[in-house]
């Protein structure tokens, strides 16, 4: 199931409406008028936007550019979408848009361009590469939700590993992380750093987050995991090996289970419990997307069919 998204315009910059006053310089003032003092002289006004749901009208005038982040790794000097994901890891809430990276996120005025707010990982990217791989983060209440691959380091009798750190950051000013809570990933998320096929290596996603449970997804290759998260105590509820999840809606989480090789189930699992609640027929070289409110659209690549 698509969460709601409010429909605003996105491409390599933002549109934002701004109203500015001019008045006459000082040379061109009439003659035996006198300048109005500095402590007199009108303070310019902060420009402010309104969000509109739906919007009412678009206009391109008023563009204001992205961080880096924001193409970082998807596009070359002209601007074409080159590797890694096309779609930019923005979200937009209101008059805000927060920009995810491997390593933190940044909060954007888009009446002003003005980085606003920003937090970073506590642990150290899995991958020094995953620019171009990095998704939007999801809103979840008055919060907004961002995953982090991350190492962890070999302590004692322990080797080094990865995990998934997410992190909650407050939809209002400061824009500060809510709370943030670390899932120590499965042997095979640092191994897929040395891959030299860049699908093999790990990605992390937040799916959706629906009645208190968030769902995060990791993949790299043939191997995926995924969690279901208490967002009110920040507590791991279940762990699903070989799975991808997809959609979140109607109390489940929807995906791809690991069958034999090339074909996988496609499930649905309780959100609470992470139980399978049903699982459809295997299909080879599957892919399934989001088709709407309550829908899952699943493709067979052989013979090119939907369901």
């Amino acid at each position: 199931m698509r969460l709601p998204v409010r429909p605003l315009v996105l491409v390599l910059s933002l549109t934002a409406c701004l109203v500015a006053g001019c008045g006459p310089a000082a040379d061109d003032a009439k003659p035996g008028t006198t300048a109005p003092s500095a402590a007199s002289a009108p303070v310019p006004s902060v420009p402010t936007l309104v969000a509109h749901d739906p919007p009412s009208w678009f206009d391109a005038r008023g563009k204001l550019a992205l961080p880096e982040a924001a193409t970082k790794g998807r596009t070359n000097l002209v601007g074409q979408v080159r590797g890694g994901g096309t779609e930019p890891p923005v979200l937009l809430h209101d008059a805000q848009a927060f920009v995810a990276s491997p390593t933190g996120v940044q909060v954007v005025d888009l009446a002003t361009g003005r980085i606003v707010g920003e937090e970073t990982a506590q642990g150290e990217a899995l991958r020094s590469d995953a620019e171009g791989y990095t998704l939007p983060p999801v809103l979840a209440g008055t919060e907004m939700l961002v995953p982090f691959l991350t190492t962890t380091p070999a302590s004692g009798t322990y080797a080094a590993g990865g995990a998934v750190e997410l992190v909650a950051v407050g939809t209002t000013a400061p824009y500060k992380a809510a709370w943030r809570t670390t899932i120590k990933l499965p042997e095979w998320a640092l191994r897929s750093t040395k891959a030299t096929v860049a699908s093999a290596k790990a990605t992390v996603a937040v799916v959706g987050a629906q009645d208190g449970t968030a769902v995060v997804t990791v993949v790299a290759g043939d191997d995926s995991v995924s969690y279901g998260i208490d967002t009110a105590s920040h507590t791991l509820r279940w762990t699903h090996s070989g799975l991808k999840t997809v959609a979140v809606g109607t109390g489940m989480a929807t995906g791809l289970l690991d069958g034999e090789p090339l074909t996988p189930f496609p499930v649905g699992v309780d959100l609470a419990t992470g139980t399978e609640k049903w699982r459809g027929e295997k299909t080879y070289a599957a892919i399934m997307e989001k088709a709407g409110p309550g829908t899952v659209q699943v493709d067979d690549e052989m013979s090119s069919s939907f369901r």
